[in-house]
C-alpha cells in the first residue's frame, strides 16, 4: 500500500512543477474607440525655425512654401491646411 501511495504522489504533475491551467479561455477585449471620420482631421504644417532677421529670432514657417511668420498663431492662420487632402 505504501508503494502505491508513494508512486501516485511522486508521479503527480503538481510535485514536478507543471502547473495545469484549468478552464483557460481566450479573453475578449471591449474597446470604446471610434474611428476618425476623414473630414474631422485638419493638418496645418508650421515648422519652428531660427530666422536670420534683425534681431535674429525664432519664427514659424509654412511647409512646403517657407512663408515665415513671427508667431505660431499667425502661421497657422495663413498656411494652407490639409482637410482631409493637402492642396497640390
Amino acid at each position: 500500500m505504501m508503494t502505491i501511495l508513494f508512486f501516485l504522489t511522486a508521479s503527480s504533475p503538481v510535485l514536478f512543477g507543471r502547473p495545469h491551467q484549468h478552464e483557460v479561455r481566450t479573453a475578449r477585449i471591449r474597446s470604446n474607440a471610434t474611428t476618425v471620420d476623414d473630414n474631422k482631421v485638419t493638418v496645418i504644417f508650421c515648422l519652428k525655425r531660427y530666422c536670420y532677421t534683425k534681431p535674429p529670432q525664432d519664427c514659424y514657417c509654412c511647409l512646403p512654401t517657407d512663408l515665415c511668420y513671427k508667431t505660431e498663431s499667425d502661421c497657422r492662420a495663413s498656411c494652407p491646411n490639409c482637410n482631409p487632402k493637402c492642396p497640390a
